[in-house]
């Protein structure tokens, strides 16, 4: 049915009125209202940006509450006092004047400051819930305490080792016992801290009564070193005295190529092994201990192959780098695997859909693979992978330096529970909280390589000694 002609005019001249009706006022609000839109989309968007969050710090605190008051208070007045001006302007047609501009405005004030306020409190209330509890701060504070003077002795120690080397040779290194004993403190102190690690992990984590915590270390080993003493020998053996064999990377699941040790050992740049000896857990009764017994047949140590390129220097594949350890190794930093079945799967898949590493899938690498996990007795169910620095020391005790770049190992901490630390801001936590305990272990690992180095180099002095020794007396024979 078609409108009249008479109709459309008269509704053109009540949108003109209504137009009219708002006139500056109008137009003021309507850009502000669009402009607190764009502020409000820009907060929200934006709320991780450090000027957003002094900002809205600043709204909850005092003042800030304060303000967010008076605004409120400001325009509830306007209603209340201007009530019967605002309904005439609103609804009877009267002319917006200042009464609506005051209420808008003060809306418009409390509407972003309002935002910026709610944006405070949630992460006010994201923090509080990653704040660690007060018994795995105490627990902390004392296994701190505990470790720095473990430390301190033991850094003590190879100083005075080293006096008394300086002093006469081989009154120590030369003396299987004497230079075995302070393998077997530092062993024992290495043993401790990561005892203070798991008790503090376990007391950070909510539901600790049925927590099973277990870790260990993964050192990172050349594979050309590897190669090279495979090639001589059957085991291969790293500065801090870790040993294995052939067995344990031809056995392990995690290589993509190749089936003998030459090519496994050619398509990575490291190997990751884990030292068996540090294996050690916490079980859900608090009761420490280590996993591997020297009485008993112990499965190979755990494999894995590292790279940093996808490529070797002549254009050959390298195996694909495993989530944590290796990416820990990648990243420099710490790597936290939510789901560990979760996060196999989406390797896999990631990997099956890679440009670079589809055509060279097979069912049996991901068969292994799972397998391996899933018939694991332990059955972790996620995972922390925390880098262990080497700290560049000298004979020059006792200055230990606070940073190192050099990645010594990696400590693996597993959890039988899904997602322990819950969100990325208690991991930081978490993080923040041992970061003392990982630097002390830092530093015990570090005295280890240093003391195997010293060690390695009495040795070899006295074999060019003894074989000088022998020259000589041949000569003189003939």
């Amino acid at each position: 049915m078609t409108q009249s002609p008479q109709l459309d005019a008269t509704q053109a001249v009540e949108k003109t009125t209504y137009f009219e009706q708002m006139g500056t006022v109008g137009i003021i609000l309507t850009i502000l209202i669009i402009f607190a839109t764009i502020v409000c989309f820009l907060i929200v968007r934006n709320q991780n940006t450090p000027v957003v969050r002094k900002v809205a710090r600043m709204s909850h605190s005092a003042y800030g509450h304060l303000l967010l008051a008076g605004l409120s208070i400001f325009w509830a007045s306007c209603v209340s006092v201007f009530g019967t001006s605002l309904q005439e302007q609103w609804f009877a047609g009267t002319t917006w004047k200042r009464e609506t501009l005051f209420f808008g405005v003060s809306v418009i004030l409390a509407l972003i400051v309002g935002v910026l306020h709610y944006i405070r409190a949630q992460r006010k209330e994201a923090e509080n819930q990653a704040r660690p509890c007060v018994d795995a701060i105490n627990e902390n504070s004392s296994q701190c305490i505990n470790m720095s003077d473990i430390v301190n002795t033991c850094i003590f120690d190879l100083d005075k080792i080293i006096r008394i080397e300086n002093a006469k040779q081989g009154s120590v290194l030369g003396k299987k016992r004497k230079y075995n004993k302070y393998n077997r403190t530092l062993d024992n102190a290495i043993s401790t801290c990561l005892e203070s690690v798991l008790k503090v992990t376990k007391k950070f984590s909510e539901g600790a009564d049925e927590l099973h915590i277990k870790a260990n270390i993964f050192n990172l080993v050349p594979s050309h070193s590897a190669k090279t003493s495979f090639e001589q020998n059957a085991t291969h053996k790293q500065d801090n005295n870790s040993i294995f064999s052939k067995d344990a990377i031809l056995n392990s699941p995690f290589f993509l190529f190749g089936t003998n040790l030459q090519s496994r050992l050619e398509h990575c740049d490291y190997i990751l092994v884990c030292e068996q000896t540090m294996t050690c857990q916490l079980d859900k009764k608090d009761i420490f201990s280590k996993c591997y017994d020297h009485n008993k047949t112990n499965h190979h140590p755990l494999c894995m192959p590292f790279s940093y390129t996808k490529q070797t220097s002549d254009l050959r594949p390298n195996h694909p780098n495993l989530f944590g350890a290796p990416e820990t190794v990648e990243s420099k930093r710490e790597c936290y695997v939510e789901d560990l079945m979760k996060s196999l799967d989406k390797h896999l898949d990631n990997l099956d859909k890679s440009a670079f590493y589809s055509r060279y899938m097979n069912e049996n690498f991901k068969l292994e693979l799972k397998n391996y996990y899933e018939q694991d007795q332990d059955r972790p169910k996620s995972i922390l992978s925390i880098p262990i620095g080497k700290m560049e020391l000298t004979s020059s005790f006792p200055k230990i330096p606070t940073e190192s770049e050099q990645i010594a190992c990696i400590l693996n901490i597993y959890v039988n529970k899904i997602n322990f630390l819950e969100n990325p801001m208690k991991s930081e936590s978490y993080h923040a909280l041992t970061k003392q305990l990982c630097h002390s272990l830092s530093i015990l690992i570090s005295l280890k390589i240093m003391y195997s180095s010293l060690l390695n180099d009495y040795n070899n002095d006295n074999k060019v000694t003894l074989k000088n020794n022998m020259m000589l007396l041949q000569n003189k024979v003939s």
